[in-house]
């Protein structure tokens, strides 16, 4: 049977092997289809973030859950396998880290995985099918629905989060071949699936995004998000993030030139 090497979900995607001792709170992610338990979560979970909306709670959970997308495409192009990434096979631990919240995704069982049986591409497209027309898409619909937000709004956040994940896949590649496997597997992601199998009207990874200069990495660029994470939303002092979709070009100049002067000061 193929071998993950579990240790990169675990340092990478926050995947734990056990739970986390005394998290601030445990949830079954099944338990996020159903309303009654939707409701107790984003209660719990605004706080923990000092969110001053409810959507908050929905949009920071998209964007970790987006972790547990990533580890799926990453385990079908670096090892032919996946793991069963069904919602009742996971939970999800919230603990602090230096007094930020964070994510810890647990799988309940680990010992399972499929692997190709004959074409390699039909078992990509069960698995990827599957997994997001009976796991995620539920999953971000119910969590929207109950702060009132649009999905989308949701699937923005993993789009933006996968497509990072790829960009560093590609440059952490040992060998042509695997960088090649991973551009067909991601491509079909964005460009195979249909929009049904999402939920949307649209495949949501599908995605022309625009850039801009990254302001701590000359010469580099960030993609503006897909969508807004509402940050500006929590009571941090953290406001719209540098690639926000909802900033205007001046507002963003501002900030680039904030940041730039504050990399001075720190003589980075």
């Amino acid at each position: 049977m193929t071998k993950i090497h579990f240790d990169y979900l675990e340092k990478h995607m926050y995947f734990v092997k056990t739970e986390v001792p005394e998290p601030l709170f445990r949830i079954e992610l099944a338990d996020l289809l159903e309303k009654g338990h939707a409701d107790r979560f984003v209660e719990q979970y605004g706080p923990v973030l000092k969110a001053m909306k409810p959507e908050v709670a929905a949009t920071y959970f998209s964007l970790w859950f987006a972790w547990v997308c990533a580890a799926l495409q990453y385990t079908i192009s670096h090892h032919d396998a996946a793991y069963n990434l069904s919602l009742h096979n996971l939970s999800g631990q919230v603990y602090l880290v230096d007094n930020r919240p964070r994510w810890a995704f647990h799988l309940h069982n680990s010992d399972s995985l499929s692997v190709p049986a004959g074409d390699r591409n039909e078992w990509r497209k069960h698995v990827l099918s599957s997994f997001y027309t009976e796991e995620v898409s539920p999953l971000l619909g119910s969590v929207a629905a109950v702060v009132g937000i649009s999905a989308g709004q949701l699937w923005g956040q993993l789009a933006t989060r996968l497509h990072y994940a790829y960009d560093t896949w590609q440059k952490e590649a040992e060998t042509a071949q695997l960088r090649h496997t991973i551009e067909e597997d991601f491509a079909f992601l964005r460009y195979g699936l249909a929009a049904e199998v999402f939920g949307r009207k649209k495949n949501p990874f599908d995605i022309q995004f625009r850039h801009i200069d990254n302001p701590r990495i000359p010469g580099e660029t960030l993609r503006i998000k897909a969508s807004c994470c509402l940050a500006y939303l929590t009571d941090t002092g953290h406001g719209y993030c540098y690639s926000c979709p909802r900033m205007g070009e001046e507002e963003r100049m501002e900030q680039r030139m904030k940041i730039e002067a504050s990399l001075l000061l720190s003589g980075k």
